[in-house]
């Protein structure tokens, strides 16, 4: 629309699509108005108006510009809530450390893990574990349902009616603790406080096994004997027991073909360890550096392709990492920025199947991490959020 101009017996619309022209006409109309409708959404078009009567054509108006929108449609998407219907997995009803077989066969359990900080210093021989840091870094005689003997468990849960899931030790070192000769109770300790100085904490029972950390509280007791409390754990007879260790050796190897003959046709599940990433602080006496990015990746690939040779049947869960914080960095702090500041979990993922297609093989068959309700002040948290 414009305004009339005195004398003028018809007008010239003129359009373009680049301010100032050129410009082509697309009507001549008597009246002051024009709709256009022979335009493309989204495109900007310049428009300027002439006079025309007997005498000739005025000169060129103001130009004025316009862009018609592009129309908003609506989607409708249809979804069949009844399509591609599946079972859920039994496999997710699972627990840890329940009271006994009759609770297992109670509470429906499908699961059951033999598992925690203690199981990455179970000692499948003498049947003892190491607390590490959640009490005071000792020896003692490993339970669950009842029973020390992993291979028993094994028959046991599946007695039950439960599937159970063992933790395949990936750490160096394991329990020295042995009922055969009475050290199965505490008497093995990794901080001894007359060998490695005053500690921030003591065992209520035994003032000489410290906490491992030095009076400060803060800062880790380092360089102990780590054949004080253990012996070395290797992937198979390959390896001699070297003449340092105070115990009989054990093998990975051997321990997974007896679990694997006490699984017989139930499913053959294996956690590789337990929370790899924070090795460094709850096992600091065996593993005192904090878990690094590429250790995490190799040490699960080495034992975990070395399972599936003892145990062809085995099922590998990984990295069974422990918190929301290690999801994203790692235990290193620096350790993220030198990969690239790739965020840990994704990078493990890609960096294990890329290793695999380079040996042509498989070493993971479920994702496992653990998750805990992590928050930046639980305190402040209500009874629900809790």
């Amino acid at each position: 629309m414009w305004s009339v101009s005195s004398g003028a017996s018809s007008y010239h619309a003129k359009r373009g699509t680049v301010s100032g022209g050129p410009y082509t006409t697309v009507t001549s109309p008597t009246a002051t108005s024009y709709t256009d409708t022979s335009l493309t959404n989204g495109t900007a078009y310049y428009y300027v108006v002439s006079a025309v009567n007997a005498s000739g054509e005025s000169g060129n108006s103001g130009e004025k510009s316009a862009t018609p929108a592009i129309p908003v449609t609506g989607a409708q998407v249809t979804i069949d809530v009844l399509a591609n219907r599946h079972t859920i997995s039994p496999y997710i009803y699972g627990g840890v450390y329940p009271k006994d077989a009759p609770t297992i066969a109670d509470s429906g359990l499908s699961v059951v893990r033999w598992g925690g900080n203690a199981t990455s210093r179970y000692n499948w021989k003498t049947q003892t574990s190491n607390s590490a840091n959640d009490w005071y870094f000792s020896d003692y005689t490993y339970m669950e349902i009842g029973d020390s003997d992993s291979v028993k468990f094994v028959k046991e849960a599946k007695a039950a009616g439960t599937n159970p899931l063992m933790t395949m030790v990936m750490l160096d070192w394991v329990s020295r603790g042995d009922p055969a000769n009475g050290t199965d109770n505490g008497q093995l300790y990794s901080f001894s406080v007359a060998k490695y100085g005053a500690q921030c904490r003591v065992r209520p029972d035994n003032s000489d096994a410290g906490n491992g950390q030095k009076l400060d509280c803060s800062t880790n007791v380092s360089g102990n004997d780590v054949n004080d409390a253990h012996v070395p754990i290797f992937d198979d007879n390959s390896t001699s027991c070297p003449a340092s260790a105070l115990g009989p050796c054990v093998y990975r190897k051997d321990w997974a073909t007896a679990l694997a003959a006490a699984f017989g046709a139930a499913p053959h599940f294996y956690d590789m360890d337990n929370e790899i990433d924070i090795w460094g602080g709850t096992h600091h006496d065996v593993h005192p550096n904090r878990s690094a990015y590429n250790e995490m990746r190799d040490t699960y690939l080495r034992v975990a392709r070395g399972l599936k040779t003892w145990d062809p049947a085995a099922i590998r869960l990984g990295p069974v990492s422990c918190c929301w914080w290690f999801y994203w960095n790692g235990a290193d702090n620096n350790d993220k920025s030198k990969h690239a500041g790739i965020d840990f979990l994704p990078w493990w993922l890609n960096e294990v199947y890329w290793q695999d297609q380079i040996a042509g093989t498989h070493s993971l068959d479920r994702f496992d991490i653990h998750a805990y309700p992590d928050g930046p002040d639980t305190t402040t948290y209500t009874p629900a959020q809790k």
